[in-house]
């Protein structure tokens, strides 16, 4: 009603002023039309949409992994990538899951750092060897700390060195008697180790004796060769606080301090041949051995268990220490002097580091101890390997 009203009173006005204006009535021609009817509402028309579309996709939602890789755009863990077949694609999955299932940690106490890593390492490791067969004089001999320079590369969880003597690069006639490799598998819940350590002679009698201190003698001795190989892994349970890896791989950064228990397996072969002929004369008048040649081949199989701890001390910084005794068997082969036996055998690690943190750089230095002893009815005989490290990093 109020809207008819408006409308009739607008139409009275506009006829009014016709009337009164100038020259209104005698053109006689002029008409008026207003149309008060409500307007339609005005039609939007969606987009048409053709029927098909372009069969070469724009570079960026090409993901072939080929292309992806020429464009360093190249990640695992993006499931749209098309890989070249069923396997590697397979391989890929089976990759992230195991990653998802071990790899996981408290933002709060660990952080992600950049997958790839290259690191040049420069390494310092001797190996000691105790020798005492019964009703005879303990025999010790070790090999001098000797300086060794490799490389260190590592993506995603794996990792992989070697080192050489360094002096033997400077020297073409000079061949390598000392050599280390080493493999590694870092998870958030489980580290995994395999080392190689090499020496074929170069090492002095340290002592002689049953009561001799180590280093009372310190004589040039060639006639000992050692190869030892070593797998070990343990479990970490406080593995969403704590982090082995950022303090031994520079895989993760630790922003809070935490520790955690560890417990594991840990598997040596060694393989130790004396050359008793060859002992310096010095040692050969304090004893004189009844064979000339004794060889020592077994390997152990360790149960251990421990504690490890990280300390932040500032951002970027982070000291470790840790320790891991363990306890087992020891089966010595059919190749060795004693025969084959089945022994019980102790072992033991104990190892500390310092690492930094700066943006992409990183740099670590590390010392650690680890050694293995079994008694038999004949003989007692223990080995230890010493290292010192400092490495110098950048992740990419």
């Amino acid at each position: 009603m109020k809207l008819a009203r408006l409308n009739k009173r607008l139409a009275s006005t506009a006829i009014l002023f016709l009337a009164v204006a100038p020259g209104a009535v005698a053109q006689g021609d002029f008409t008026l039309d207003l149309d008060f009817a409500p307007s339609a509402p005005e039609t939007i028309r969606p987009p048409e949409v053709p029927d098909s579309i372009a069969l070469t996709a724009p570079a960026y939602m090409n993901r072939d992994w080929m292309h992806l890789l020429r464009h360093r755009a190249l990640n695992v863990k993006d499931t749209t990538v098309v890989w070249p077949n069923r396997f590697v694609d397979f391989v890929i999955r089976a990759y992230n899951w195991v990653d998802h299932t071990f790899n996981s940690f408290d933002p709060g106490y660990v952080s992600h750092t950049k997958s790839g890593k290259v690191r040049i390492v420069y390494d310092n490791w001797s190996d000691l060897q105790n020798f005492q067969p019964v009703n005879t004089m303990r025999l010790v001999v070790g090999s001098n700390m000797y300086p060794s320079i490799g490389l260190n590369v590592s993506y995603g969880i794996f990792s992989i060195g070697y080192t050489v003597d360094l002096p033997t690069l400077f020297s073409p006639i000079t061949s390598s008697s000392h050599k280390k490799a080493e493999f590694g598998i870092n998870w958030s819940r489980i580290n995994a180790q395999i080392h190689l350590w090499d020496n074929q002679g170069d090492s002095r009698v340290r002592g002689v004796g049953k009561f001799s201190g180590i280093g009372s003698i310190n004589e040039p001795y060639d006639g000992m060769k050692f190869r030892a190989y070593n797998l070990k892994a343990y479990y970490i349970f406080n593995h969403q606080r704590y982090s082995h890896s950022a303090a031994y791989n520079s895989s993760r950064i630790q922003k809070r301090s935490a520790g955690s228990w560890l417990a594991g397996i840990n598997y040596y072969r060694y393989n130790v041949l004396f050359d008793l002929d060859a002992l310096p004369e010095s040692v050969k008048a304090l004893q004189t051995y009844p064979w000339s040649r004794y060889h020592i081949k077994y390997s152990t199989y360790n149960v251990m268990g421990g504690y490890a701890f990280n300390w932040v001390l500032a951002k970027g910084l982070l000291f470790n220490s840790t320790i891991l005794p363990g306890a087992g068997l020891t089966h010595t082969h059919t190749e060795s002097s004693q025969g084959s036996e089945l022994l019980a055998a102790f072992c033991g690690e104990v190892k500390v580091s310092l690492s930094y943190n700066y943006k992409r750089l990183f740099m670590n230095l590390t010392a650690s101890a680890n050694g293995n002893i079994f008694l038999s009815d004949n003989l007692v005989f223990a080995s230890g390997i010493f290292s010192t490290r400092a490495s110098f990093g950048l992740r990419f």
